[in-house]
């Protein structure tokens, strides 16, 4: 007994521990340890966030859910994408239709356009026809009926087209008139005649043109449509002018304004063509051209002298014929660009469509295949979460066990923080209280009893201990056969509350070991020496393959002092701790006089003998300690 007693008192004498050299890092704590509890975090952080009590993948039911997640998280932007692609193809399909159907009645609208060409020209021979009478004018004019006849015949066989058949009609009862009233109908007439039905026919066939175009190449059939008719209108100013000016007599007003009227149509359609002509990619030049001649024509028309209306006339018609005839070619690369821009258009909505079928049938092949490889990486990672959240069960079981075996050894305070920063500092503590006391005559008592009992009676006498100081704000610091050491203030500092829970804490421990019995003797109790003291003390952890919570200073020698030098069931404690019960007060001692203390010198000491009031009980239970037989 007194070897180990002087062994704990060695340790209390090493207090030649620097403060500068507090700082102790985390050499205490086992590798491995720290690599379970790390790994134990980062179980524990996927099993919160993949392991759930609604989405436990470990189940089957979790495991359809999250399954069912998955696939909704890819098939709702799938079915997203099909329903609009599904709807932006069947739009460039009905685009795809109507470039198609477009381009067959542009198309057919040339060739209707061809016929209007053929009935100006019929126009224009039948009024010369009727101003000159001359035979090889009426060849012509056979000629001409036999081309426009050939043109429409051509354009019923191949179109089925009704209007063109009515077309025909009225052209057959219009020439019927002019050959049965040659001798009565004017050239200004038969003109008017011709003007109907070209104005008819032109009006009806551009409308349905229009009926069915797309909306990006109604600017450029509108602008179609306005040099036909501005072609028209010049042709038919043509016509009448030369009907007026080979009559050789200007003086005729009621041709006068006819004619005129014809030129002011035609001017009205350039004026409005002009307006058009930044959308065109064609060369209008000869516009100006036109606008020259109209006036020349005007001045024709306006002169007195009918002796130099030839000369002029002349002049006029040969430039209106040339201006003419660079229409018609314009008319007919007009009418080609317009096809070819929709063709253009046909061709890119048809690449359009090429290219979203690609990927819709891309994406409903390749569809299943996610989907199988969506499930078959659920069912690993089901897997693996089930075989990580068994493994983080046993992580955590080994945590707990790995901590209460750390708390028996550290303080709790002293392992938060080792967990918390890594290593923990050695600290000085200006107040503290230190309890020592040993069991008298345990040497005689142990030899009277065989290893496997004195065993036992220790673990039932420490038992006993430990619950005790589990109930006041006390830490065990060290046991070392009967020598038993305690400390109030450290590591949690309480302020002078430390010197309360001692006296209570050894005042306790005195009660319960006097009703224990010593074994093989029934009739003999017990006893304890108890020693206190209070004062400073540097505390930290010593050790790296077993740590351990270790006081150092002289308060530690002068408390283990006080329990050497005291008597058996008695509290031994110091002037300091008297000093400070004096203050926490509650407590009753009584003064045992000076006494030389061993390396310390002559000390005052008194007993602690209880409590002088009331205080409110921190715990009544008993603990009934087994002792062997």
């Amino acid at each position: 007994m007194w070897n180990n007693r002087n062994g704990l008192r060695r340790i209390g004498r090493s207090a030649g521990l620097d403060r500068g050299h507090s700082a102790m890092t985390l050499r205490s704590i086992d590798t491995t340890a720290t690599i379970r509890s790390r790994t134990v975090t980062i179980a524990t952080v996927l099993t919160r966030n993949c392991c759930s009590c609604r989405n436990d993948v470990s189940t089957a039911k979790g495991q359809k859910r999250q399954l069912l997640r998955l696939l909704l998280l890819y098939l709702l932007p799938v079915c997203i994408y099909l329903i609009f692609s599904s709807n932006e193809l069947t739009q460039s399909i009905r685009r795809y239709q109507t470039y198609v159907d477009t381009v067959r009645r542009a198309s057919q609208g040339l060739e209707s356009v061809k016929i209007i060409q053929y009935l100006q020209t019929e126009r224009s021979v039948t009024v010369k026809y009727l101003s000159s009478n001359i035979s090889s004018t009426d060849q012509n004019l056979r000629y001409v009926y036999n081309a426009t006849d050939t043109a429409i015949l051509v354009l019923v066989s191949t179109q089925h087209d009704t209007l063109t058949e009515l077309l025909d009609t009225k052209l057959k009862n219009v020439r019927h008139q002019i050959e049965v009233n040659s001798s009565f109908i004017t050239t200004f007439e038969a003109a008017e005649l011709y003007s109907k039905i070209i104005d008819f026919y032109m009006d009806t066939v551009i409308t349905e043109i229009l009926l069915k175009i797309p909306n990006n190449m109604w600017a450029s059939v509108v602008s179609y449509e306005l040099y036909t008719e501005l072609q028209e209108r010049v042709r038919e100013e043509t016509d009448y002018g030369c009907s007026y000016f080979a009559a050789r007599n200007l003086n005729q007003v009621d041709k006068h304004l006819l004619y005129m009227e014809k030129a002011f149509k035609s001017d009205e359609a350039l004026e409005t063509f002009k307006d058009f002509i930044p959308l065109m990619q064609l060369n209008f030049s000869v516009l100006e051209s036109l606008e020259n001649i109209d006036k020349l024509g005007r001045e024709v028309a306006s002169l007195d002298d009918t002796l130099s209306v030839p000369v002029t006339f002349y002049y006029w018609f040969d430039n209106i014929t040339v201006i003419i005839n660079r229409l018609s070619q314009l008319h007919n690369s007009f009418g080609s660009t317009i096809i070819n821009k929709v063709s253009l258009e046909r061709e890119e909505t048809e690449f359009h469509i090429i290219l979203i079928g690609s990927l819709l049938c891309f994406i409903v092949l390749l569809t299943p295949l996610i989907i199988r490889v969506v499930y078959t990486t659920v069912k690993k990672l089901h897997h693996f979460l089930t075989r990580l959240n068994e493994k983080s069960r046993e992580l955590n079981r080994e945590k707990r066990r790995s901590d209460r075996l750390l708390n028996t050894m550290l303080p709790k305070a002293v392992t938060e923080e080792l967990k918390r920063t890594g290593f923990v500092q050695a600290e000085t503590f200006d107040q503290c209280t230190i309890y020592f006391s040993d069991i008298v005559g345990f040497t005689t008592i142990c030899s009277r009893l065989s290893p496997m009992e004195v065993v036992a009676m220790l673990n039932g006498l420490y038992s006993l201990f430990d619950s005790r100081i589990g109930i006041y704000d006390c830490y065990k610091v060290e046991t070392i056969g009967d020598a038993y050491m305690v400390v109030s203030g450290i590591p949690v500092r309480n302020g002078i509350k430390h010197v309360g829970e001692i006296a209570s804490l050894a005042l306790d421990l005195q009660t319960q070991i006097s009703l224990l019995s010593v074994p093989h003797r029934p009739t003999e109790k017990m006893k304890m020496r108890i020693g206190i003291h209070s004062g400073n003390c540097v505390a930290g952890v010593v050790g790296t393959s077993m740590p351990r919570y270790c006081l150092f200073g002289v308060t530690v020698n002068i408390a283990a002092r006080m329990e050497s030098y005291g008597q058996a069931g008695r509290i031994h404690i110091s002037e300091s701790t008297y000093d400070k019960l004096k203050e926490f007060g509650g407590y009753e001692t009584k003064e045992r006089g000076t006494i030389r203390i061993k390396d310390t010198g002559e000390m005052k000491t008194y007993w602690l003998l209880g409590k002088t009031s009331l205080l409110m009980a921190k715990s009544s239970s008993r603990l009934t300690v087994a002792f062997p037989s």
